[in-house]
This record gives structure tokens, sequence and C-alpha cells, in this order.
């Protein structure tokens, strides 16, 4: 008994006899309580007996006996046989005993025929027209819950303490409570835990909800159709105000969200849409949500449970068996719903928020080249209080903060450095740790908020930052002086944007005729050192229509690919080479090479995607300066952001098609793809994405 609690409330079971409707003419109903019956099979059992009482035309006789009855006392039970009545063995129960004058010889018995000994034998009577309810088998059934799970409670419903919620929903509406079990040996064996006497609202999405949304979601909503329809009755819309207090909470997939208004669809039952949905609350994450993602509606309670062996690390699975007016559910066939790994949530810290790498928040895929240190900083929640409470948008002040922090750096899936104990909201990932940590690549760094206490860890959720490495990509032109000045072409001269140019001048086109680009830094293809200078004898880049460049090796010399400003083209051909070029990766990737055709931005080192609409991301791009006039590179490649495929790429639109399925649809970053020219130069750019936002640090051709 010590494990087993018992609400005590009044509740109602119902039994009918019709067996002599016959004889009285009409259906009587009466309610009876029965005090401390916990169990239906029980108080069936003994309505059954009451209505036996009830319905039968029962008779109250007095008899006259001598002092051989004197025995007999009320309750008691006799067989009473009278010719003049025709009755033989009818069984009679006493109701009371009247003992007369002491000197009397005679009793008086007031007796009735008892119930529990009428015959159960029936007489067969029509029924034509009969609106009478009578017992039907199935409320005696009761089936098992469809949807079940159970969750961490968060700090926001239990403050500073290991507990779990659970949620169940209802399958016809006739359940009341359910028993909650737990098992602590993965399943073998089950303890009863407690009665919980609340249903949740359950639905699934009928529709994908994006993760791509403001943190009061007001223009997308999502719809969703009930497991139960009865119990979203009673949920309701409210205003801004209550959305604020946390009105109207439920938990989607992992995300736990707030909405303000729910409305039922016009047409079929059943299905409902909400709007005004503030997502990511308290310690969850905005996240995107498919299609069958579970809703369960928290209302602004719900229960929770503690046990002294919920203990981080293990893994509790728990049973719902459900009870109705009439019945008890089986554990057998009851659904069964565990939790991983307790991490302790109500005793865990707050993820950070606004996670930044070099002052570029998370959201915008940050970059970085060789030599760079990367800075992070980012702001702390604190439990109950400013951000982590109730207001949208919030940060606590600097400095204020529960607990450390750690970081880990990731090259993958391998975590190549993990600093824990950090006692602010900032840290530094070196360039020298990177060389340390196995040299510079594309990284996945992991914040995290932890809170020590009495030898134990509570961890918050992760916070990430992507950080994507600026590769190298052949010589680049660069000018940073005037017009007039010797500027340089050279391989060592990269930068972040691999290829810049001044608003005065650009190293394509000069002003002046005699201008020349000269080289204090070699740009070599052979182990020579040879230089671009601007003496007669060698070529030099200057703005009339047969400059050239050269590299000479040895006594022989390249004297193809001329640049001019006159024609302001690229070309590849060879007029007086003894040798030819070969080809190499060059980029024509900033805002001196392409302007913006209505989608997306140049933010001083790369593009950013803007909002096309439905879910898509853009970048549309036009040639900017006249370069592509004649240019017929052999491949072209595109650097973006993300680890993996993008969903839609057009490379080198209208006049050029794009040969290999891999750069159209689903294209990866750095992919090489074939150019065949259909006779016209290069005529637009354009990139997109369904669903997350995108950058492009670079783009290269091969000539």
């Amino acid at each position: 008994m010590a494990d087993e609690y018992y609400d005590i409330k009044e509740d109602v079971v119902k039994v009918d006899d019709i067996a002599n409707k016959d004889l009285v003419q009409n259906i009587n109903t009466k309610s009876v309580k029965l005090m401390y019956f916990t169990h239906a099979e029980n108080a069936i059992w003994a309505a059954d007996r009451m209505i036996k009482s009830l319905a039968f035309p029962a008779f109250e006789i007095s008899l006259s006996v001598n002092r051989y009855a004197f025995k007999l006392r009320a309750g008691q039970c006799f067989k009473w046989t009278s010719a003049k009545y025709g009755i033989t063995d009818m069984i009679m129960r006493i109701m009371s005993v009247d003992e007369g004058p002491l000197n009397s010889e005679e009793l008086t018995l007031i007796c009735i025929r008892d119930p529990n000994y009428i015959t159960t034998s029936i007489s067969v009577f029509d029924v034509t027209g009969w609106t009478g309810v009578g017992v039907d088998a199935s409320i005696l059934e009761v089936a098992p819950l469809d949807y079940f799970r159970v969750v961490e409670s968060p700090y926001v419903q239990v403050g500073d303490v290991m507990e779990i919620t659970p949620l169940a929903a209802r399958v016809s509406g006739r359940e009341v409570r359910y028993v909650l079990y737990m098992s602590l040996d993965g399943g073998v064996s089950y303890t009863n835990k407690v009665v919980v006497n609340n249903y949740h609202p359950h639905g699934k999405l009928i529709a994908p909800y994006t993760a791509n949304r403001t943190r009061i979601d007001d223009k997308i909503g999502f719809t969703f159709r009930a497991s139960y329809d009865g119990d979203w009755d009673t949920v309701q819309s409210i205003s801004r105000g209550f959305l604020y207090g946390g009105y109207n909470l439920a938990l989607l997939g992992d995300e736990i969200i707030c909405f303000q208004t729910i409305t039922p669809d016009a047409i079929v039952d059943g299905i409902y849409h909400c709007d005004g949905v503030w997502g990511g609350k308290f310690d969850s994450e905005i996240t995107a949500h498919p299609v069958d993602t579970e809703l369960w509606f928290i209302g602004t309670s719900a229960f929770s449970i503690g046990d002294p062996n919920l203990l981080v690390g293990i893994t509790p699975y728990f049973k719902p068996v459900p009870i109705t007016t009439t019945a008890l559910g089986s554990i057998a066939t009851a659904p069964s719903d565990g939790i991983a790994s307790v991490y302790g949530r109500g005793k865990a810290p707050y993820p950070v928020a606004n996670l930044k790498a070099n002052s570029e928040l998370a959201e915008l895929y940050p970059v970085y080249s060789r030599g760079d240190d990367i800075v992070l900083d980012w702001d702390a929640r604190i439990r109950g209080q400013g951000a982590g409470a109730q207001l949208p948008d919030q940060t606590d002040s600097p400095g204020s903060y529960e607990g450390l922090f750690r970081v880990d750096v990731l090259q993958g899936a391998t975590v190549v450095r993990s600093t824990l104990a950090i006692a602010a909201e900032t840290w530094t990932y070196t360039d020298v740790m990177n060389v340390v940590d196995g040299g510079h690549a594309d990284l996945i760094i992991n914040v995290y908020n932890y809170i020590e206490e009495v030898g134990v860890t509570y961890t918050s959720l992760v916070r990430t930052i992507t950080m994507t490495l600026m590769h190298g990509v052949g010589a680049s032109v660069s000018s940073s002086s005037s017009s007039n000045s010797s500027s340089s072409l050279s391989s060592s001269s990269l930068s972040s944007s691999s290829r810049s140019s001044s608003s005065s001048s650009s190293s394509r086109s000069s002003s002046s005729s005699s201008s020349s680009l000269s080289s204090s830094s070699s740009l070599s293809s052979s182990s020579s050192s040879s230089s671009l200078s601007s003496s007669s004898s060698s070529s030099s880049l200057s703005s009339s229509s047969s400059s050239s460049y050269s590299s000479s090796s040895s006594s022989s010399s390249y004297s193809s690919s001329s640049i001019s400003s006159s024609s302001s083209s690229r070309s590849s051909s060879s007029s007086s080479s003894s040798s030819t070029v070969p080809p190499t990766w060059t980029s024509i990737f900033d805002n001196t090479d392409w302007s913006i055709d209505t989608y997306g931005t140049w933010d001083g080192s790369k593009w950013l995607a803007s909002a096309i609409g439905g879910g898509w991301f853009g970048v549309y791009l036009e040639p900017l300066g006249g370069w592509e006039s004649g240019l017929r590179p052999t491949k072209v490649r595109v650097t973006h952001n993300l680890g993996g495929t993008m969903t839609q790429a057009n490379l080198i639109a209208i006049a050029t098609t794009i040969n290999g399925p891999t750069c159209d649809d689903n294209y990866t970053s750095l992919t090489e793809c074939d150019i065949t020219f259909a006779g016209d130069d290069i005529t637009d750019f354009r990139f997109t994405n369904n669903g997350l936002t995108f950058q492009i640090t670079n783009i290269e051709f091969l000539y």
C-alpha cells in the first residue's frame, strides 16, 4: 500500500436492470453514493445488488410468529412457505423485530423478499419503441492511450529541481485520469508512482513549419490536426498581453512555444491554425518542424513528478494506464516512453544568446582566413529573470551569468580543443591554437553554460557557430593606389575577397596610357624568379590594346593573355608565345566585378542572400565593368558557407550551359563545373536555397 496513492473523488458508475419493465411499465433511475469504493468493479457489483432491490416490485409483510423464532434478528434471512398465498421457500430478510409485551408469546417480524435471491430468469417482452438505455459492454473496456510522452521539466515550471513532466492525450473522451508507472531497469519492471488527474490536448502538424521566422511569428503560423477534438474546444485565443504572460504554452516537438490565436478550420473538423507564435522560449530553440511533428498543449500549468532516483545519466521509462468512468486499463498494453539520459533540465542554466565570431552572428555564417584569430562573444541568460524570463529579445547585463562556460572546437566530428571554466562572456581561438590543433579548416564551435553542484555538472543546451575557411585562389589583381602608381600583380596578394580594386583606379584599366604594373613580388610559373616590370624588354600591363603580361623562365617568355581597358576583355589567345600559359583559377567575385540583380547584398567582403519569398533566399548578380566580354573560362566553382549542398544553383545563366548535375540542383561548395559556351558572353549569376539563408564567399573561373 505504501506505493499506492488514491485520489478520493466522486465518480459515477451505472447499471441497468430491465427485467421487470413489462411488470412495472416504466424505467426508474436512482443515484447512490458508495463511500470509499476505489475500484470500478466493486462499485458495479454493489450497484447491481441495489438495482435488484430498486427495480423488482418488492413488498413488505408483517408476520406474527411464536417464541420459537425469538432468536431471529434484523438483517437475517429465513425461508417462508405459505399454502394460502402459494409461496414455497421464499427467501425473506428481516427488517425489524417487534417483541411485543413481555407477557405475550408472539413476535412480529417486518420482512421483505431478499433481492439477492430473486431468480435470474426473466421474461421476454416486446421493447418496440422503447428508448431506454442498456449496458454497453464496451464501456467496461479501456483502450490504451495512443499518444504519450515524458520530458524533463524545465526550470520555468518546477524551479531548480529535477522532475519529470508526463504528457498524455485522451482517446475516446471517457478517460478521466491515468496511473503513471515508472521503471528504472530498462522497462523490465514498473512501479506505481501516482495518479495523474489531467490529460493534455494533442495534435500533429499537417504542413511543415519553418525555422526561418521571427521570434514572435505573426505571418506564417502552423496548422495541425487534433488527435481528440473534444479537448481543443476549451483552448481559446488570447491577447498580446497574455501571450507575454506565458499563456497558451505548448510543446511543439522539442520547442517550447506560446501562441496567441487558434482558429478552427471552416470546413474540416479537427483542423486548427495557430498564429502569433512566440517560439524558442526559455531553454529551447527555434527549429524547423516537419509534417507529423507532435503538438502538446500545456496551458499555464502542468503536472510534474519528482523521485530521489532521478539522477543525471539514468534512463527512466514510464507507462500511463488510463482510468475511465467504468474501468481501469491494463499496464500490459500501455505505451511506454523514456528519457534517453537525464541531464537535470531544471537545474541546468539556459543556453547563451547572440553568439558571435569576430562580431558576426552565427546566423550569418561567418568566415575567417589563415592568420586570423577567432574572437567569440555571447550574452548569458539567467534563469527566471531578464532574458531567461518572459521578455522577448532581452539579454542580461554583461558580466551577469550563472556558473561557467565551456567551448569545444571541432573539425568535422572530431573535437580538437575543449576549454572549460571560462569565467567571461568571451573567448579567443587564436591562429596559433588553430595551427597546433591540426591546421586551418572549416570549424564548428560549440558554446555551453554549465553549473557544478555537489560533484554533478548540469550543462545547458549547446549554441553552435560554423566558421568557413576562406581558401586561397591563385594570382589576384590588387590596386590600392592611384592609377599612375606601380600597383603589383602578385600571387601573394590574396585578400578576404581574393581580389580588390580601388575606386580611383582598376588594375585592369589604367587612365594613363604609359602606366604599367610592376611587381616587387614575383609571379612565377617555374623555378626562376620572373617578374613583371615596366621595362621595354619585358611585357607590361598597360592601357593599350596590345598590353600583355609575361613570366620568363630562363630565356623563354610568355607574351599572351592580354588585359586591355580599351577592349575591356581578358583573352586566353596566344599570338607570339613560345609556350602555352597553363590555366589557373582566378577569382572574379566582389562588387567591382558584379552588380546586384534584384536579390542579394554586398557587406564589404561577401555576398549575402536576401529573401525571395516562399521560404527561398537568393543571390542574383550581373557582370560589371565589361570583364565578361570575350572571356571563355572552361570551369567555374563557387564557395558558400553551408557544409552540405544548396538547393539550387544556376551559376552562369542564359548564354552558357553548366555541365554536370551537381552544378545545378543541390550544389556543394567548391564543386568544379564545366562550362560550354553557346556563343554569347556570361550574362548573370544566380544562386538560390530553400529554407536557409546563405553567403557566397568566392566565385572563381579557370582559364
